[in-house]
């Protein structure tokens, strides 16, 4: 990795503190400050995913035209995939009780 690629000491947005330190955090940032703060985690060593999976949603000013989604994984199979999403959605849910 070049100088110019590793995050580690990437300094954290106050979008993110605020993520970070208020309840309703997630929705407080930018979806580049949550890339960074998990590229800030792993390239210090402080994070190290087996597997990974990005999903994300852009809904046009035009609500109208419906929302677009992507994503991006990096996981042995589907069913892995599948695993790791409820895994998380648990998780998300307990957060809110």
């Amino acid at each position: 990795m070049s100088d110019g690629e590793d995050f580690s000491n990437h300094p954290i947005s106050i979008a993110e503190h605020k993520a970070n330190t208020t309840p309703s955090g997630a929705g407080k940032w930018k979806p580049r400050d949550a890339l960074i703060a998990a590229l800030r985690a792993i390239d210090a060593g402080d994070l190290d995913p087996t597997w990974l999976i990005i999903t994300c949603a852009t809904v046009p000013e035009d609500e109208k035209l419906g929302t677009q989604t992507d994503y991006f994984q990096c996981i042995p199979n589907t069913f892995y995939g599948v695993g790791l999403l409820q895994a998380h959605i648990n998780d998300y849910m307990h957060e809110r009780d």
